[in-house]
């Protein structure tokens, strides 16, 4: 009896605590309506994908700051490398500023080395006062603004997404556009400036930075010892079918020579190309090359067979839900 009357008790009690948690109502988020721009505190744990499939990501999160930085065939959700955008204006007091939003207070007292004055991080670079974010799926845009300066700032992040073009909605890219408004009554001269970390650099690897028109590229060739740190083949084998689909059959060839030469016997295995780690004989995607070279498709809505060679005259290996075997042309006509 005395049991049952304690388990009514503790029931009594957890149902109390329920209910009244329910039935408060939240807080306001700052304003923050459904479906439309965050601000204030609600940017705080904003952070938007940008990247092809199976090609890396990063994320762009609602201040404009990179985060999520997964370039080395896993998530790495706490990578954040320091790199950033800046503008300065001439003639401005306090006209040098970061192209973000506020550092959250999350990042300043609670990531790793935070006590430390987070060595590496760029918290202490003046910022924008005010941002907000709106996700428009493929596009994150950020809007910036602050007193010190005349501009209206917009950062548009994004990646190719485009209906019924899986190709190119495919392509392992993403964008970041920086736009700028004077909002004053005299002309603005100023600069634009662009600073990141190698995050490609991995230990005994040889990394490199590269010059580019208006630009520079991040590249690493990977370690010895480490060869998880080299490109997947799938990505190669993916760039390369897009290149033949779309008409440069030889660009797309010299890359698959390439990649060949890497798993030639002498050195690697191949039987055994490196894609997620030591799964696989030959990345799945480099079954996109016969496609890529011979058009080689079939629609079983339709029940029809396409064939868009490229390369003219060929016998191909083919397969469908239902069976397998070959398909081609001889003599400009359908096997």
């Amino acid at each position: 009896m005395k049991r049952a009357i304690q388990n009514f008790i503790i029931f009594v009690i957890v149902f109390s605590f329920l209910f009244f948690s329910c039935s408060q109502k939240g807080n306001d988020n700052d304003g923050h309506e459904f479906n439309g721009y965050y601000s204030g505190r609600n940017l705080d744990r904003v952070a938007f994908p940008v990247g092809g499939i199976g090609a890396g990501m990063f994320c762009l999160e609602g201040t404009g700051a990179i985060s999520h930085m997964s370039v080395r065939n896993h998530p790495e959700v706490f990578n954040e490398p320091c790199m950033f955008a800046a503008i300065s204006v001439k003639g401005i007091v306090n006209g040098t500023k970061v192209l973000e939003g506020m550092v959250p207070d999350r990042k300043k007292f609670g990531t790793p080395n935070s006590g430390n004055g987070s060595p590496g991080a760029s918290y202490g670079f003046p910022r924008f006062e005010n941002a907000r974010f709106l996700a428009r799926f493929p596009f994150a845009i950020i809007e910036l603004q602050d007193e010190d300066i005349p501009l209206e700032v917009q950062l548009t992040g994004w990646s190719p997404f485009i209906p019924t073009d899986a190709d190119n909605s495919s392509l392992p890219a993403g964008a970041l556009e920086y736009s700028f408004k004077n909002t004053g009554t005299k002309q603005l001269e100023a600069v634009f400036s662009y600073s990141s970390v190698n995050f490609m650099n991995q230990p005994n690897g040889k990394a490199t930075i590269n010059p580019l028109t208006g630009g520079f590229i991040l590249s690493e060739s990977g370690a010895k010892d480490k060869p998880e740190t080299r490109v997947w083949t799938g990505i190669e084998y993916q760039v390369a079918s897009h290149l033949m689909m779309m008409g440069e059959v030889e660009k797309g060839l010299e890359i698959v020579r390439t990649c060949r030469n890497r798993y030639d016997g002498r050195i690697r295995n191949p039987f055994n190309e490196y894609e997620c780690g030591n799964w696989y004989a030959r990345a799945m995607s480099s079954y996109a090359l016969l496609q890529g070279l011979t058009g080689l498709r079939y629609d079983a809505l339709t029940r029809t067979l396409f064939i868009d060679s490229r390369i003219g005259d060929f016998t191909c290996f083919i397969s469908t839900e239902t069976g397998f075997g070959n398909s081609g042309l001889e003599n400009g006509e359908p096997l």
